[in-house]
């Protein structure tokens, strides 16, 4: 008898850990240092010649995360571009839907508007993107960040 109750709690601590495995969550953090390209959806401007930074986490399949990136378009200009992720809408390991609040040179350009950040599994030195507004019409109101990958930690 008193084996059989060990048997059972032992059986029980297993089936413990395999269920708290399964809903264990993939958690990524990425870094970027080299922005790529950048269009302001208000003008429809691409500016190609960027700099910036993004830095972003979140865990897959989850409401969990956040995205910060800043980005100045060509020497000369005085602009600065701010996308930060407010809501997560869905995730996985290569992308993030939600809504995004963009300001340009401090002013809310863009409060809560719908935007998937893909290719975030990229490895190191390869780019990914992020579009902001309604593209699925070809429309003018489609703001774009994208830049490489220089970091990134996964676990």
């Amino acid at each position: 008898m008193k084996h059989r109750n060990v048997l059972i709690m032992v059986v029980g601590i297993i089936i413990s850990i395999i269920s708290f495995s399964a809903f264990a969550q993939d958690v990524h953090s990425v870094h970027a240092e080299k922005a790529l390209y950048l269009r302001d959806g208000d003008t429809g401007q691409w500016y190609n010649t960027v700099k910036g930074t993004c830095t972003m986490n979140w865990s897959d399949q989850t409401r969990n995360g956040f995205f910060h990136a800043v980005a100045y378009p060509q020497a000369g200009t005085l602009l600065t571009y701010e996308f930060e992720l407010v809501a997560i809408s869905n995730s996985n390991d290569s992308y993030i839907e939600g809504f995004w609040d963009i300001t340009k040179n401090g002013v809310l350009v863009c409060e809560g508007c719908v935007g998937k950040a893909y290719g975030i599994d990229a490895p190191i030195d390869q780019y990914f993107k992020l579009y902001v507004g309604d593209d699925s019409q070809n429309n003018d109101n489609t703001w774009h960040f994208s830049a490489y990958v220089t970091d990134r930690l996964d676990y």
